[in-house]
């Protein structure tokens, strides 16, 4: 395997497979990288170990936010892969996050829109060395799939949107994606199905099976007016 730098949408990380002759031009990342990146670099989540999310450059260039996913050689700079997750042109989403690779699988959400519908609020996982879809969930159930009476009577295409934007998390022993998805937007509960229905999976923290997809687990916490835990629900 070629060793890449893998892409969605503002995100990066590297995948790191068997040392080549070609990968060996790439520098080691050392601990004092870490802390001192080079102005061009953005090695990590918001960039630099204090969070701070900001870069030093005079231009960025925005190198894919239209809704793909892609690798490039860290050697050499060349495209190794791009696979099209949605067609903004018809699914207009955005992903404000970058990926995480997990067992060799490339996993990503959107933050969808409500103009996108239901079907633009998704995670997906690819093939880190070839780019191939492995599984697409979608946080908003459709007719006739569990999940689907929590929303009441709101067509499917209104049910709008659950989001996901933030970078998951993985636990390699289990297994297990992590995701935190949004709240229903632009409209609140009340407004949709009526705040008595949960309206999954929004404001909720998901385990997904990282081999399927599969929503594993679901926690949601719901809040007073004065921000007090009045009630944890675990699925």
């Amino acid at each position: 395997m070629m060793r890449l730098a893998v892409f969605a949408v503002l995100g990066l990380v590297t995948a790191v497979g068997p040392a080549t002759a070609q990968a060996s031009a790439v520098p080691p990342v050392t601990d004092a990288l870490l802390q001192d990146p080079a102005p061009g670099d953005w090695l990590m989540w918001r960039r630099t170990l204090d969070g701070w999310g900001y870069s030093p450059l005079d231009q960025i260039i925005d190198t894919g936010n239209d809704g793909y996913v892609y690798a490039v050689d860290a050697a050499f700079g060349e495209l190794a892969w791009e696979t099209e997750i949605l067609d903004y042109r018809t699914v207009p989403v955005r992903h404000t996050s970058g990926p995480i690779v997990a067992k060799g699988r490339v996993i990503s959400g959107r933050s969808c829109r409500p103009v996108s519908g239901p079907t633009g609020c998704v995670i997906v996982a690819h093939d880190a060395a070839t780019g191939a879809e492995l599984w697409r969930t979608r946080l908003v159930p459709a007719p006739g799939e569990p999940g689907d009476e929590t929303w009441g009577g709101v067509p499917y295409e209104e049910r709008v949107h659950v989001g996901f934007w933030m970078v998951p998390s993985y636990n390699p022993e289990l297994d297990f994606v992590y995701a935190g998805t949004s709240v229903t937007s632009p409209a609140q509960k009340f407004l949709l199905g009526g705040s008595d229905l949960k309206h999954l999976y929004h404001n909720l923290t998901l385990a997904l099976d990282g081999d399927t997809g599969e929503i594993r687990r679901q926690v949601g916490v719901l809040l007073d007016r004065r921000g007090r835990v009045q009630h944890v629900m675990v699925g």
